[in-house]
């Protein structure tokens, strides 16, 4: 997924699937680790992004889509603004335990300055 950093939030869409039976939940957290990102560097938490650490996520029953907000502050460019920054959002520790996380339990997200993004 690819933002610009004129954007002061972006949503991203949590898909439940294999039903809709009963409470679940999972963990969100949002991952910097140059080595783990899709750019050629990691944006910085509180610069280009908010960090979401260990944010629990709830599914009622009958619930299939959770919109998950990432918010970007309006800050004023950096000298390095030409650059594109990324991040991953990884969920994590689903419960009940008998839930498991699909392969796509992970989004990567690049940080494209405002000139490139339009």
């Amino acid at each position: 997924m690819t933002v610009s950093k004129k954007d002061s939030v972006v949503y991203l869409k949590i898909e439940r699937t294999g039903g809709a039976d009963g409470e679940i939940s999972c963990k969100v957290n949002t991952i910097n680790d140059v080595n783990q990102v899709s750019g050629k560097r990691a944006a910085r938490p509180g610069i280009d992004y908010v960090p979401i650490i260990d944010r629990q996520i709830v599914f009622k029953a009958n619930v299939v889509e959770y919109r998950l907000e990432l918010e970007m502050p309006d800050c004023e460019e950096q000298e390095d603004e030409d650059d594109t920054f990324s991040l991953l959002v990884q969920l994590s520790d689903p419960t009940p335990s008998s839930v498991a996380l699909s392969r796509k339990d992970s989004c990567f997200i690049d940080i494209e300055p405002s000139s490139n993004a339009d």
